[in-house]
Formats: C-alpha cells, structure tokens, sequence
C-alpha cells in the first residue's frame, strides 16, 4: 500500500511536470507576475485608445508568445522593407512603417492579453526581452543606415542604445521591476515611424541626411537620443547602485570593438552592428539568470579573455580583420544560441 502511494504520488508528480514544462495544454502550475513602473507619455494615451481596443479583439485562446513572435517578424520585415529602398523601391518607407507599428504593438499588446487572459508566464517575459534586443539592432541600424550616419557619431550612438537598453534589463534583474522613462521604447519607434514618412513624402531630404555639421538637424537630434540614453542608464545605476562589475565589461567589450573601428579594423556599420549585438548578448545572460534564478559563472570570464585578446591583437599592429570578424561574430553567435536555447528549454 505504501509502495501503490509512493508510485501514485510520482505519476502525479511527474504528470504536474510535465504540464509545466508544455502550457500549450492550458494548465498553469503558478501565477506569475511581472512589475512595471510605466512613466511613458505616450503609453497612458496609447494603452487606453490602440492597445485596449486591440487587446478587447483577440481571441481568449490565442498564446501571447504567438503575439511576441509575430511582432518579431514584423520587425525583421520592416527591416527587410528598409533594405528594399535602396534599390529604388521607396514604397519600403511605408511598408516599415506598417510593420513597425504592427511590432510596436504586439510588444505592448501581449503583456497586456497574458494578464487579461491568465497566461502570464516565464517564458513569455523571456521571449519578449530577448527578442526586443535583436529587435533593437535592427530598428537602430536601419534607422541609422537611412539618416547616413557614420563616423564616431554612430559608433557613439550605438554604444548608448546598447547601454541603456543593458541597464534597464540589468536593474529589472537586481530589483525585480522594469523601469521605463518618460522617453523610452514608444516614443522611440514612434519617432522612427515618423522619419521613415518624412523620407517618403518629402523624397529623401537633404535635412534628414547626416552632413557632419553641428548645426545640422541630424546631428542635433542623434546627439539628443544619446544624451537621453546615456541619462537613462545612469538613472539605472543610481538606482541600484551596486553590481556595477557587468555593466562596466559591456562597457569594455563595446569601447573594444569602438578602438578597433577608429583604428581602421574594422568598418564603421560592421562595428555598430557588433556593438548592438554584444548588448544582445549580455541582455541573454541576464534575462536568462533572472528567470531561471541560475547562474553562468564562466560567462564573463571567457568574454573578458576575448575583449583582452582583441586588444592585445590591436597593440601589436597585425591586421586583425578576420580575426576581429569571425571571432565576435562566433562568440556572439554562440552567446545567443545558449541564451535561447537554455530560456525556451527550461521555461516552455
């Protein structure tokens, strides 16, 4: 008799498991709840006129995983649709823009259907986070690649995108809240939506063309975002105010990559592009350690050997640029394929 129960508690056990393990089946072994402390100025405005409404569309059944990855595709379309227009196809400026609002909101829209639906889970929050990090090299080297930037302005640009977007993933990961400011993914994308028009109906104009002037309106609008970027992450590290040694490798394996691009390495948008996708990569580390309550203890370490190699590299003058190629573009790959894999394996 014991022995029945013993075997009876252990099917059952394994059966709650598994239901776990697979919520397309429609169970939920825990409520889970995710913290947001939302100052946007466009988002009380957004939420109750657009996403509630859509929100108030959708059917009961439908998964807000299905929502994430759905929006992620219509960001990799409007990146698609970008790219189309340089090959005359100017069309692509409002074909991004319809994809980027459709991203824009699947982002805001799934959060909002889980709660309302009872499917809020891990998982979700890890698809949504790690996905935005791809999402935001691709919306930012689009945008970036259109206005014509180049130079330090982008390789500046980029390092501050990466490090705000870092730090408000890396103070959710310490406090347990997402802090979102004034200005944040919304009117970002917003003003994105906005140039891509401007492009299309006034033909590309010379004043949203990057000339290098200071006085240009390009330039004074770049340097606003940094500005705002960097004033966000600090506001992240003033908050949490601890824990800097992460934020302070992101910020060494970026300036890595910066000193390689001024030093002719390694091309300008292929030294954006890298900067953006490092941010991706430290953003998996912590989602994924955040979710899982683990740790990757040989992560920094094997990265910090790759950063002082690259350097090492640069000191002594060899022309480094397969090495600096294949290498970041390896260990990045590697860093995201583990990231991925571990978050859908252990939270689906």
């Amino acid at each position: 008799m014991l022995a029945g129960r013993t075997i009876l508690e252990s099917a059952v056990l394994e059966f709650r498991l598994f239901l776990y393990l697979f919520p397309t089946f429609g169970f939920v072994m825990e409520e889970y709840k995710y913290t947001v402390d939302e100052k946007s100025l466009t988002q009380v405005f957004l939420t109750r006129f657009v996403w509630k409404p859509i929100v108030q569309c959708l059917p009961a059944k439908l998964k807000p995983n299905t929502i994430t990855i759905f929006g992620f595709f219509c960001m990799i379309l409007s990146g698609i649709s970008v790219w189309l227009t340089f090959y005359g196809y100017d069309i692509g400026f409002l074909a991004a823009v319809l994809f980027l609002f459709a991203y824009t909101a699947c982002d805001n829209v799934d959060g909002m259907h889980a709660r309302a639906t009872g499917q809020s889970s891990r998982l979700g929050e890890f698809l949504d986070h790690w996905l935005d990090s791809f999402s935001c090299i691709v919306v930012n080297m689009a945008m970036a690649i259109v206005l014509g930037l180049h130079g330090s302005i982008l390789i500046v640009y980029c390092i501050s995108i990466g490090i705000a977007f870092f730090c408000t993933i890396w103070e959710h990961h310490y406090t347990g809240v997402f802090h979102s400011g004034r200005l944040g993914t919304n009117e970002g994308l917003l003003t994105v939506m906005g140039v891509y028009l401007a492009v299309f109906v006034f033909q590309r104009p010379s004043w949203l063309q990057y000339n290098g002037t200071l006085n240009h309106f390009v330039t004074i609008a770049v340097v606003f975002a940094i500005t705002v970027s960097f004033y966000t992450a600090l506001a992240c590290i003033w908050r949490v105010k601890k824990h800097l040694g992460e934020c302070i490798l992101l910020v060494a394996a970026m300036t890595t990559i910066a000193a390689a691009n001024h030093y002719n390495y390694i091309p300008d948008i292929f030294a954006a592009t890298l900067i953006l996708a490092c941010n991706t990569m430290f953003c998996g580390k912590l989602i994924v350690e955040h979710l899982l309550e683990k740790t990757s203890p040989y992560r920094h370490p094997v990265t910090l050997i790759f950063v002082v190699g690259a350097i090492v590299l640069m000191l002594t003058g060899i022309n480094i640029d397969i090495y600096m190629v294949y290498t970041a573009f390896s260990m990045v790959a590697f860093a995201l394929v583990l990231d991925g894999g571990r978050g859908i394996y252990y939270l689906r």
